[in-house]
């Protein structure tokens, strides 16, 4: 992995952003749930969980909402619970593969479109293994610190792992 500057993030961010198909409207997570592949850990009918790409812990994660949804208020409980056992899955998944200290899950995002921040609906799940100020909320959600980028392959690696660690549905 390499760790790259907030300003190079934001640069790869917008370049990405320009990228994106017509039917993503502009979103970059809109874009990304149509572009899911190898990084794609896991999904269900209302959201998908990949390996972030520009994270700032080894095995941060996204549950990102199929569809475009910016409220959270906007969602029934059904599908807000069906994004909660995702993150919750995935906490068991990094657990097992990770052997974090602990997991943050959080629901973060701008109220408009931000070069590093979206108003797509999403949660965060971050292992943390630190235990100091360095897994301070404040120090864990931002690029100030800068962004780690995983080298060709990495990223697929550690999404196959927590595929194959990813908790049964079965009661």
């Amino acid at each position: 992995m390499a760790v790259i500057s907030k300003a190079e993030a934001t640069r790869l961010l917008v370049a990405e952003t320009a990228r994106l198909p017509a039917a993503a409207g502009g979103c970059a997570l809109c874009g990304l749930v149509l572009s899911t592949g190898a990084l794609t850990v896991a999904e269900d009918a209302e959201a998908v969980v990949v390996v972030d790409g520009y994270a700032r812990r080894r095995g941060h994660l996204l549950v990102v909402l199929r569809d475009h949804v910016e409220e959270l208020t906007a969602l029934p409980w059904p599908r807000y619970a069906a994004m909660q056992r995702l993150a919750w899955e995935a906490s068991h998944a990094l657990g097992k593969v990770l052997a974090p200290r602990r997991v943050y899950v959080a629901a973060l995002g701008a109220p408009s479109a931000l070069p590093t921040s979206f108003p797509h609906l999403h949660l965060h799940v971050v292992p943390l293994h630190h235990g100091d100020d360095r897994d301070r909320p404040a120090n864990v959600f931002t690029f100030t610190g800068g962004v780690l980028r995983y080298e060709v392959g990495e990223g697929e690696a550690l999404a196959a792992e927590l595929r194959a660690a990813w908790p049964s549905r079965s009661p």
